[in-house]
């Protein structure tokens, strides 16, 4: 759990692990995943994010959020259509405390 003050905002990454074949199995909702988190971008809470791993097999997905509890961050990946889809095979939640850039 983490620790939220009123007022402070905190940074989080998220580490998405994706199931194999990934590039192939994403094609049906590649569109709904990327505006669900361009809109989260939008609203200032994402900062950035994309995949990692050779460009023929993709591992997996990084998230940099900015918000208030690690919570919120959960919620985001629970309802994103990757996880939903079950093409999220495992997700991590680190907060992140920025020492250089973003402050």
């Amino acid at each position: 759990m983490s620790l939220s003050l009123k007022g402070i905002i905190l940074y989080f990454l998220v580490k998405y692990k994706f199931v194999p074949n990934f590039i192939e199995r994403r094609k049906a909702i590649r569109e709904d995943h990327l505006r669900y988190i361009r809109s989260a971008f939008r609203r200032g809470e994402v900062i950035a994010g994309g995949a990692y791993g050779e460009l023929e097999d993709i591992a997996g997905g990084l998230i940099v959020f900015k918000l208030d509890c690690r919570e919120r961050a959960d919620q985001f990946v629970r309802k994103d259509p990757f996880y939903v889809s079950g093409l999220i095979t495992s997700y991590e939640i680190h907060e992140w405390h920025v020492v250089v850039g973003l402050q």
